[in-house]
């Protein structure tokens, strides 16, 4: 892949996915386009709000520059997106919900003209109804409100300067007309890096439109759809979902805040939402099925992809969304802008175990490689000549990505231009099956899927080191009961101790969700063989129960957590959380018994079973947790003391002073009680200690409740 030198030319494809939204605005004005809770978009309106952001934007936003949308899933940002798009700039996604330190790398490294922020909802956003009123559709609007910053730093040239180098006059970010990055370049999203740090990918606008154009021809997407938008902002399948309804000329649906925040409100959400198509990872599929209480009957097509399928989870996918007629299994990766391998599955049909990617989309072709061998242009076509049944996966196609921002080095290893189409090496590995048809094997390097998330062990082996005294650090994947658990085995500095609760609290400020070890296991050393290289059987043997401080369950499975009747939260006293949190964690290990200190992650849960949780917790307590505030406490104590600091916080003037009279009179109780008891502190002083609780930053009213009432 080479730099791009000539004078920059405005992308057809690009203008293509933002003209299909003015020709649904003028063939079916009052289609409703995007939906998210009780607000809507028709298509007429749609194109109307990109004008006007265009217009807004048009002195930041130029073509071949970089803007950055930190913004959550709302019709806010698939406005930003598209009029980024109509300005021929290039959108970046950045998920809000990320530590701070995280967004600071990633915007370090595209340095983007602007950043768009949320801050406000889109005053003239339709309600449901509104939205079917053809004289609501003239109504005029304030123009999309955000927070726009100029970071001092330029957009650097895309794929073929490094990133930290100063952009050249007549680069974009120079102020100057001039060459620019690849023209084609639709948007960027980051995979996680060999080197320690992610990596950029630039995707493309002819890759995404002819994509677009065969799913929905291929599997009858139509303007009567209703396709979910579930997939989180750090992730390239958040294009897919975004565009394919957009494409059809059908509507984008959103949940609303918290509407899908646990497994079995997902489920709840897509059936009271008509959600007909949805975009699937098999993991977060299982835990939908696993924890979803009703069926939904609305959604007809189902789009798995980013892990393999396994047949067992098709049958369990019938079972609760028995109305799905076409299931299809898709392969790709975020360096080729979408899947380029599919397979159909028909639900006539019988399948057992592990099932093929399938074969390729039109205009792609694939071959197998040695993993270990070189990898260039001659390589590849002598492989496409005289194919091989096995080895490392090639996906060949002029449809992919243009590499990764600033990192030529990179790119160069990975893509390899064969005139007019080009070769991408996966890293997976693969064999083609009796029917002709590509299964995935795993991978030929040591990079992990986990979630359907690629993370790479030396990134997130560089943020453990950063937070401690650690000598040694190995990360993997281990699975158990169907799932994958990133773990994280840790051998401390000399004569240092190792707090592994507080160094996953601390990688909670440092990484994505996704990318911090739920098992973290202290070692005094990692077994060897005798060739020097890691015995990996030996630390899937130290994984099991009971084989070393720190290492956490495997086993069971998590199950639901019982549902409340609607309606009906339960009362539960602050001194009570503890006992409420340890009865709710018993129920969904499959265990007899919790301590206050055991860890939520060492009992076997993962970030999808840590949603289930914050959403019981919100029903039942009426507190508001993340899945962040989960991996960062961990604790029955400290997941209790957290609930108790937010109710605290939550009271107003008349109910703090009411509080701290009940702890006082409880206290003077307790003394009139046992009268041996001696009062060295008057009763303010005493009750300021008992809301304080034990020594912590911010101290904890459940602690302050159990001795008050001891």
């Amino acid at each position: 892949m080479t730099e791009h030198t000539r004078a920059y030319t405005p992308s057809t494809e690009k203008r293509r996915l933002v003209d299909r939204i003015y020709l649904h605005a003028v063939t079916r004005p009052t289609q409703v386009a995007v939906e998210c809770g009780t607000r809507s978009l028709t298509y007429a309106a749609l194109a109307g709000k990109m004008a006007e952001r265009g217009g807004t934007l048009s002195g930041a936003v130029g073509p071949g520059r970089f803007t950055a949308i930190e913004r959550r899933r709302s019709i806010e940002f698939v406005v930003d997106f598209l009029a980024v798009l109509a300005l021929d700039g290039v959108p970046v996604p950045i998920d809000p919900d990320l530590p701070a330190r995280r967004k600071e790398t990633l915007l370090g490294l595209i340095r983007p003209g602007i950043v768009l922020r949320d801050v406000a909802a889109i005053p003239g956003a339709l309600s449901r109804s509104a939205a079917a009123i053809p004289g609501a559709l003239s109504r005029s609007a304030a123009a999309i409100p955000g927070t726009l910053s100029r970071p001092a730093a330029a957009i650097p040239r895309a794929v073929s300067r490094d990133a930290a180098e100063p952009p050249s006059p007549g680069e974009p970010g120079s102020g100057e007309p001039g060459p620019a990055a690849v023209a084609d370049g639709a948007y960027v999203f980051f995979t996680s890096g060999s080197t320690g740090r992610p990596k950029p990918v630039l995707g493309s606008a002819a890759a995404l439109t002819s994509f677009l154009a065969w799913q929905c021809a291929e599997f009858g997407v139509e303007p009567g759809d209703r396709v979910a938008f579930l997939t989180a902002l750090s992730f390239d399948v958040a294009v897919r979902d975004v565009f394919l309804p957009l494409w059809a000329g059908a509507t984008l649906v959103i949940p609303a805040l918290r509407e899908a925040d646990s497994p079995e409100a997902t489920v709840a959400w897509l059936r009271h939402s008509r959600v007909s198509v949805v975009n699937a990872v098999p993991s977060v599929a299982r835990g939908w099925l696993r924890h979803g209480r009703t069926r939904c009957e609305s959604v007809r097509t189902v789009f798995f992809a980013g892990e393999p399928l396994d047949a067992a989870l098709l049958e369990e996918w019938q079972l609760v969304f028995p109305g799905t007629r076409t299931r299809v299994n898709l392969y790709g990766t975020t360096e080729t802008t979408l899947p380029k391998i599919w397979k159909r599955l028909p639900v006539s049909e019988r399948f057992t175990g592990d099932l093929p990617a399938g074969g390729p989309v039109p205009q792609t072709r694939f071959c197998l490689i040695d993993p270990a061998g070189p990898f260039d242009a001659p390589l590849v076509r002598a492989a496409l000549r005289n194919p091989v049944a096995e080895g490392e996966i090639v996906l060949v196609s002029p449809h992919t990505g243009h590499g990764y921002v600033g990192m030529p080095e990179q790119t160069a290893a990975r893509f390899a231009d064969l005139g007019g189409v080009t070769a991408y090496r996966t890293g997976d590995l693969g064999r083609v099956s009796d029917g002709g048809e590509l299964v995935v094997l795993g991978r030929a390097d040591d990079e992990l899927k986990v979630n359907g998330v690629r993370i790479h062990p030396a990134e997130v082996a560089a943020a453990i080191r950063a937070c401690g005294p650690v000598s040694d650090v190995h990360v993997t994947a281990e699975r158990s009961a169907g799932r994958a658990r990133l773990t994280a085995y840790v051998v401390p500095a000399k004569g240092r101790d190792l707090d592994l609760l507080a160094l996953r609290r601390d990688l909670t400020t440092m990484l994505p969700l996704a990318m911090i070890p739920t098992a973290l296991v202290e070692l005094a050393e990692l077994p060897s063989l005798p060739n020097g290289k890691i015995d990996r059987t030996a630390l899937r043997l130290l994984a099991r129960p009971g084989a070393s401080p720190g290492t956490p369950t495997m086993e069971p499975a998590a199950r639901p957590i019982t549902t409340p009747e609607p309606n009906r939260r339960p009362v539960v006293p602050d001194g009570d959380v503890e006992r409420w949190l340890a009865d709710r964690w018993a129920e969904l290990f499959e265990t007899g018994a919790v301590s206050a200190g055991d860890d939520f992650f060492a009992l076997g849960g993962d970030s999808i079973s840590a949603m289930q949780l914050v959403s019981r917790i919100r029903r039942d307590l009426g507190v508001t947790l993340s899945v962040r505030d989960i991996f960062a406490a961990a604790t029955v104590t400290a997941i209790a003391r957290e609930i108790a600091d937010r109710r605290l916080l939550a009271m107003d003037a008349d109910e703090l002073l009411a509080l701290l009279e009940s702890v006082e009179q409880d206290a003077l109780d307790a003394v009139m009680e046992d009268p041996s008891v001696a009062v060295v502190q008057g009763l303010s002083d005493v009750g300021e200690q008992d809301v304080s609780g034990m020594p912590d930053r911010r101290g904890s009213l459940t602690d302050g409740y159990e001795r008050g009432a001891a």
